[in-house]
């Protein structure tokens, strides 16, 4: 999922510690897309759970764009894609800086 402010052209990225890419390259934390299991959750909610969880942003309107395979040559796992717009001054449940988040 990729919120974004519409008004401003920007959207939020999620800086994540990934052992892996520690361990190969040195890099302590990765940007990336904000994501998560669905676990039982229909899509929607679990990309709204997510937004909640890993970006402190409490989603509106999710735009559906895709449902595809997320590496192919590996694995069989689908995942679905969503763009989500959101208010700065509305969207946000707590301050910003007490989250680690990357706006691009």
């Amino acid at each position: 999922m990729l919120p974004y402010d519409p008004g401003a052209r920007a959207a939020l990225l999620v800086r994540l510690f990934r052992a892996p890419a520690f361990d190969v390259a040195g890099e302590a934390a990765l940007e990336e897309a904000c994501a998560g299991m669905i676990a039982g959750d229909d899509p929607e909610a679990a990309v709204r759970r997510e937004a909640w969880e890993e970006l402190g942003l409490r989603l509106g309107d999710l735009e559906f764009i895709a449902r595809v395979v997320a590496e192919p040559r590996v694995s069989a796992e689908r995942v679905s894609l969503f763009l989500a717009p959101y208010d700065p001054p509305t969207g946000w449940a707590r301050a910003a800086a007490s989250r680690p988040s990357t706006r691009a």
